[in-house]
């Protein structure tokens, strides 16, 4: 595949071709791509070189410039993670990805100027063979810092990290001890910025209760949901943030009689929390907000 851009609402403009030409060979061409903010120009994911993987490029969206790679130089095998693997920050002056570049097949994370006019920097310590960065990353909206997360099978978790977009070698854990077994899920940025929201089955392996963290207070979660019984199909199903960020909603078993409920808790003042359940009625699937700002679930 290559990675083409056509003016005109109607498509009867000319093609340009924004990918370099390449000798293609099994699996070459463009897999991924993103455009940041402004779309001046396009981040791409393409195999061109044999033995290795993706690599990351960066060209004008109006083909007026060559492209220039911004991921290299990689360990043979090496290459890019396309699912959730990459994206540019939101002012789109830099690129954070998940690439095994420097031992094969341990992958990290990796932050890049979208010019070119550096080479990557890796964000965080160095990784033990076996422990990756999972896919999934987050910029804050000030592009100062990228959240991720991190798999580590020899103590049976996987974390959540922030670490300075820019700085190489510096990472900072934002959850905290849990259980063997434990893992951060959907990970979810404020708006704002200031805070992250996450599942993690923190107390019990696979019963998933609802944190949020602030980024100014790495380690130091609060959990939003309720206890939750330690016993039977007990846990935090999904989550959706307000709106207007004033609440949370969360879908969960809490109670005995092993019916999926819905609560609210509040973000701001005294933090509330209320039963937004229909006793009468079992709730299978929620499907997020109205723009009214109206739970919708069937």
């Amino acid at each position: 595949a290559e990675l083409v851009r056509r003016s005109g609402q109607d498509g009867s403009a000319t093609a340009i071709r924004l990918d370099a030409p390449f000798t293609a060979f099994a699996g070459s061409g463009v897999h991924a791509f993103r455009l940041p903010a402004g779309g001046t120009h396009v981040v791409y994911a393409a195999t061109v070189t044999a033995g290795l993987g993706d690599q990351l490029f960066r060209v004008p969206t109006d083909g007026s410039q060559a492209g220039v790679e911004l991921s290299g130089p990689f360990v043979n095998g090496g290459g890019v993670i396309l699912a959730e693997g990459f994206t540019p920050s939101p002012d789109g002056t830099r690129v954070a990805f998940v690439a095994d570049s420097v031992t094969d097949e341990v992958f990290e994370l990796f932050s890049a100027p979208s010019d070119g006019s550096a080479a990557p920097v890796r964000l965080g310590p160095a990784l033990a063979p076996g422990t990756d960065v999972e896919p999934g990353l987050f910029f804050t909206p000030d592009g100062q810092a990228v959240l991720y997360r991190v798999h580590d099978p020899a103590r049976e978790r996987t974390e959540l990290r922030i670490a300075a977009s820019a700085t190489a070698g510096v990472s900072a854990r934002l959850d905290d001890e849990f259980s063997p077994g434990g893992e951060v899920v959907d990970v979810v940025l404020g708006p704002g910025g200031q805070r992250a929201f996450y599942r993690a089955d923190r107390a019990l392996d696979e019963l998933f209760e609802l944190f949020s963290v602030r980024l100014a207070t790495p380690g130091a979660p609060v959990r939003l949901s309720n206890p939750l019984q330690v016993e039977g199909p007990a846990s935090v199903a999904e989550f959706f943030l307000a709106p207007d960020s004033g609440h949370v909603v969360y879908h969960a078993l809490l109670g005995d009689d092993y019916r999926m409920g819905l609560h609210a808790r509040e973000l701001r003042g005294a933090g509330r929390e209320r039963d937004l359940t229909d006793s009468a009625h079992w709730i299978r699937d929620v499907l997020g907000f109205s723009v009214d700002g109206r739970i919708v679930y069937t």
